[in-house]
């Protein structure tokens, strides 16, 4: 699966990318870039809270979306849209 994972750095998300690479999925990281993604991964850096830091997910195409570093459900609203 093509999938995309918002945050996937840092607690929660680091062993879930760890765990989807070793199932063999395509993976996509978007996150500010305060850490080094794993290797194996297309890693996009920006700022979710910016129109222009979610601009690079736009006209992309995922069969999943994971967000491991939203709050609320208004945080994770803004990368379904694009």
């Amino acid at each position: 699966m093509n999938i995309l994972v918002m945050g996937g750095t840092r607690f929660v998300g680091k062993p879930l990318v760890e765990q989807l690479l070793a199932s063999g999925h395509h993976l996509t990281l978007f996150t500010r870039g305060n850490k080094p993604a794993p290797a194996g991964v297309e890693h996009l850096i920006g700022d979710r809270s910016t129109p222009e830091g979610l601009q690079q997910l736009a006209g992309r195409s995922f069969d999943v979306i994971v967000d491991s570093s939203g709050r609320t459900l208004d945080d994770s609203r803004g990368v379904i849209e694009r």
